[in-house]
């Protein structure tokens, strides 16, 4: 891996760690520096804004959730589709960190609405996918859709569920995927 590559991850690092930790409202500049060990300079040399910071940030997480989701939801009945059920399950297990990362981006977003083009991009892609499973694709687009909407309200801080109640509302969606792929 090259130095600068290296770098960028080093710094992209720091500014999960801070979200994570801190919250949003301490993501600066000069604050990853001192987090990554490396100058306001070296940071804004890779990243010169925070904008392009929240950029790579946003890209980091879309490209770590495809290669992770390509994993856990491949299709069930044929290469192009989803398999539903472990859409479900790859979902609920979003990491704190990925939650993290994402209500700073959502945030940034608030200002340039543009920043969320490669995430709207992944779920276009993941809905596409969803359509052309060859189950029930209405069935399964609300499955999907119930699933989005849940998480989005969790990282919003709109519904704060128990986690038994939580449980349960997973077990309803994987038993409704089951049922739609079956």
């Amino acid at each position: 891996m090259s130095s600068i590559k290296t770098t960028q991850i080093k710094i992209l690092d720091a500014a999960a760690a801070i979200v994570e930790l801190s919250g949003a409202s301490h993501l600066t500049i000069d604050a990853v520096a001192k987090k990554s060990g490396l100058s306001k300079g070296g940071v804004l040399y890779h990243y010169p804004s925070k904008q392009a910071l929240l950029e790579g940030m946003l890209n980091r997480l879309v490209t770590a959730r495809e290669s992770r989701s390509a994993l856990t939801v491949s299709g069930r009945n044929n290469e192009n589709g989803i398999n539903l059920e472990s859409f479900v399950a790859f979902e609920f297990e979003q990491k704190p960190s990925e939650k993290a990362q994402a209500q700073a981006i959502l945030a940034a977003a608030s200002e340039n609405p543009s920043l969320l083009e490669p995430a709207r991009n992944y779920l276009r892609s993941l809905i596409d996918r969803v359509a052309s499973s060859g189950v029930k694709s209405d069935l399964a687009k609300v499955v999907f859709l119930a699933t989005e909407g849940l998480q989005l309200l969790e990282l919003v801080d709109l519904i704060r569920l128990e986690p038994a109640e939580r449980q349960r509302i997973q077990s309803c969606l994987t038993q409704l995927a089951q049922e739609i792929q079956s």
